[in-house]
């Protein structure tokens, strides 16, 4: 995968999560009602709403599975970032303030006191190492 996709999967962390939530609900109300009434249609008569939920259900499950794919990598980096012990834990704070809180710059710098330099370093690893989660 190449850096400007990862890159926007991690942006999108947080609002893709919520988006899996809200499709996950969505497909357990449709289950949950699926064959339980008739829609009356003035032309034909009578619809299918089983066949229509199916074709509901087969439409967010392609979304839910190309949400899931943007998700599932940075959630395990996220995971694996949170046991790190080392230098590493350093790109914990860079992916939890850039990406997930969306903090500037500026901000990110005071923080975690370095440098312009020493941010852009350290961004630099966090999606050379994020890359190798998306296979």
């Amino acid at each position: 995968m190449g850096t400007g996709y990862v890159e926007k999967c991690l942006w999108d962390y947080k609002k893709n999560e919520a988006r899996l939530k809200a499709l996950r609900a969505v497909c357990k109300d449709l289950m949950s009602v699926m064959g339980q009434s008739y829609a009356v249609n003035g032309k034909n008569g009578v619809s299918d709403p089983v066949a229509n939920t199916v074709g509901r259900l087969m439409s967010i499950e392609k979304k839910l599975e190309k949400t899931g794919a943007q998700v599932k990598p940075v959630r395990k980096l996220h995971a694996d970032l949170r046991q790190c012990t080392d230098e590493r834990s350093e790109l914990l704070w860079i992916l939890r303030l850039k990406y997930f809180e969306h903090w500037c710059t500026d901000d990110m710098k005071r923080e975690l006191a370095v440098s312009g330099a020493t941010l852009y370093r350290m961004t630099s690893e966090l999606l050379k190492l994020a890359r190798t989660y998306f296979k």
